[in-house]
Protein backbone atom coordinates (compact mmCIF):
# COMPACT_ATOMS: atom_id res chain seq x y z
CA UNK A 1 0.00 0.00 0.00
CA UNK A 2 1.71 3.10 -1.13
CA UNK A 3 1.86 5.66 1.98
CA UNK A 4 4.63 8.32 0.27
CA UNK A 5 2.61 10.88 -1.24
CA UNK A 6 -0.60 12.55 -0.09
CA UNK A 7 -2.54 12.43 -3.42
CA UNK A 8 -2.83 8.17 -2.82
CA UNK A 9 -2.39 5.57 -0.28
CA UNK A 10 -2.42 5.42 2.80
CA UNK A 11 -1.22 8.92 3.60
CA UNK A 12 -4.44 10.18 1.02
CA UNK A 13 -6.33 8.41 3.19
CA UNK A 14 -5.50 9.39 6.57
CA UNK A 15 -5.54 13.03 5.58
CA UNK A 16 -8.62 12.94 3.85
CA UNK A 17 -10.96 10.34 5.27
CA UNK A 18 -9.63 9.80 8.81
CA UNK A 19 -9.52 13.43 9.92
CA UNK A 20 -12.85 13.28 12.31
CA UNK A 21 -13.53 9.49 14.01
CA UNK A 22 -16.90 8.51 15.69
CA UNK A 23 -19.27 10.69 13.90
CA UNK A 24 -21.53 8.51 11.53
CA UNK A 25 -22.16 9.56 8.04
CA UNK A 26 -19.58 12.70 8.30
CA UNK A 27 -17.85 14.53 5.66
CA UNK A 28 -15.07 17.10 6.23
CA UNK A 29 -15.77 19.51 3.25
CA UNK A 30 -16.67 16.72 0.41
CA UNK A 31 -14.21 13.82 2.16
CA UNK A 32 -16.22 11.17 3.90
CA UNK A 33 -14.86 10.20 6.87
CA UNK A 34 -14.46 7.01 8.34
CA UNK A 35 -15.87 6.23 11.58
CA UNK A 36 -13.33 4.36 13.30
CA UNK A 37 -9.56 5.36 13.31
CA UNK A 38 -6.73 3.20 12.27
CA UNK A 39 -3.01 2.68 11.71
CA UNK A 40 -1.38 1.51 8.41
CA UNK A 41 -1.98 -2.31 9.13
CA UNK A 42 -5.14 -1.43 10.67
CA UNK A 43 -6.80 -0.19 7.65
CA UNK A 44 -5.31 -2.88 5.83
CA UNK A 45 -6.57 -5.56 8.36
CA UNK A 46 -9.92 -3.92 9.26
CA UNK A 47 -11.18 -2.34 5.96
CA UNK A 48 -9.03 -2.92 2.32
CA UNK A 49 -8.84 -6.87 3.14
CA UNK A 50 -12.30 -7.09 3.98
CA UNK A 51 -13.21 -5.01 1.02
CA UNK A 52 -11.14 -6.82 -1.85
CA UNK A 53 -11.42 -10.56 -0.05
CA UNK A 54 -15.44 -9.98 0.16
CA UNK A 55 -16.96 -8.71 -2.73
CA UNK A 56 -16.04 -10.71 -6.33
CA UNK A 57 -17.32 -7.58 -8.50
CA UNK A 58 -14.05 -5.22 -9.75
CA UNK A 59 -15.91 -2.30 -11.13
CA UNK A 60 -14.65 -0.24 -13.72
CA UNK A 61 -13.35 3.68 -13.37
CA UNK A 62 -12.48 5.90 -16.53
CA UNK A 63 -8.82 5.18 -15.88
CA UNK A 64 -8.13 2.03 -17.56
CA UNK A 65 -5.88 0.34 -15.68
CA UNK A 66 -7.91 1.22 -12.15
CA UNK A 67 -10.79 -0.67 -10.59
CA UNK A 68 -12.86 -0.69 -7.60
CA UNK A 69 -14.85 -2.93 -5.37
CA UNK A 70 -17.46 -1.54 -2.81
CA UNK A 71 -18.40 -3.95 0.24
CA UNK A 72 -20.72 -2.81 3.52
CA UNK A 73 -18.35 -3.52 6.47
CA UNK A 74 -21.24 -3.45 9.57
CA UNK A 75 -17.64 -2.20 11.39
CA UNK A 76 -18.00 0.95 9.61
CA UNK A 77 -21.72 0.77 9.62
CA UNK A 78 -21.39 2.06 5.69
CA UNK A 79 -19.78 0.96 2.69
CA UNK A 80 -17.23 1.30 2.10
CA UNK A 81 -14.87 1.70 -1.54
CA UNK A 82 -11.15 0.14 -2.24
CA UNK A 83 -9.49 1.50 -5.26
CA UNK A 84 -6.61 -0.41 -6.95
CA UNK A 85 -4.00 -0.08 -9.65
CA UNK A 86 -2.72 -1.72 -11.58
CA UNK A 87 1.21 -2.02 -10.74
CA UNK A 88 2.44 -3.01 -14.04
CA UNK A 89 0.97 0.28 -14.81
CA UNK A 90 2.56 2.50 -11.55
CA UNK A 91 6.13 3.59 -12.06
CA UNK A 92 8.19 1.47 -9.42
CA UNK A 93 5.41 -0.94 -8.28
CA UNK A 94 5.85 -3.49 -11.08
CA UNK A 95 6.48 -5.63 -8.13
CA UNK A 96 2.98 -5.55 -7.09
CA UNK A 97 -0.04 -6.71 -9.18
CA UNK A 98 -2.10 -4.05 -7.51
CA UNK A 99 -1.28 -1.20 -5.26
CA UNK A 100 -4.28 0.41 -3.12
CA UNK A 101 -4.81 4.11 -4.42
CA UNK A 102 -7.66 5.28 -2.05
CA UNK A 103 -10.25 3.91 0.22
CA UNK A 104 -13.48 5.82 2.02
CA UNK A 105 -16.87 5.31 3.08
CA UNK A 106 -19.64 5.71 0.58
CA UNK A 107 -22.68 6.65 2.98
CA UNK A 108 -26.28 5.62 3.04
CA UNK A 109 -28.84 6.93 0.89
CA UNK A 110 -26.36 8.24 -1.80
CA UNK A 111 -26.03 7.10 -4.60
CA UNK A 112 -23.07 4.61 -5.67
CA UNK A 113 -21.31 6.83 -8.48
Amino acid sequence: MVGTASSFGYCHIKNRHLQVQGVPDFKVGTASQFFWTYTEKGFMDNVVLPVLNGSDELLYTNISNRRYKVLYLSRENNRVHVYIHKGSDWAGYSDYDWVVVTSYPWFRGEPIR
